[in-house]
């Protein structure tokens, strides 16, 4: 008999033991309601992207990694694991404001490293 398929709900229960924590943990720390992370882990809901956010804030992962384990996300090809601490750190920010800020800072500190780097080329 094959094998039963690798569900978000299977992979979400291993990322719960790993941490040593029951459903009601992970909504205390996600926001996201009791009721609704044991419907998840029922496989009887799949969470909206929303949810998967603060899941992922809770876990500390990059909500790109729930995304894809929820098969949801884009296909996009593989990403480099600088990549996906990037989009870690980006998704690390409360809300817009902060993503923004986040946003002009690294794009200062690129013009900044490209201006470093001219300057160090051979006239």
């Amino acid at each position: 008999m094959p094998a039963k398929p690798f569900t978000f709900a299977d992979w979400l229960q291993s990322e719960l033991q790993e941490r040593s924590w029951n459903p009601a943990e992970l909504a205390r720390r996600s926001g996201v309601s009791n009721a609704h992370i044991s419907r998840t882990l029922a496989g009887l809901v799949q969470p909206g992207p929303e949810a998967l956010r603060k899941i992922a804030r809770a876990l500390s992962v990059p909500s790109d990694l729930v995304f894809d384990k929820a098969g949801i996300l884009p296909a996009r090809g593989e990403i480099s694991d600088e990549e996906r601490q990037w989009l870690h750190i980006f998704d690390q920010a409360a809300d817009d404001e902060e993503r923004a800020e986040l946003l002009e800072r690294a794009e200062i500190e690129l013009a900044r490293l490209q201006e470093k780097r001219g300057g160090k080329r051979s006239p």
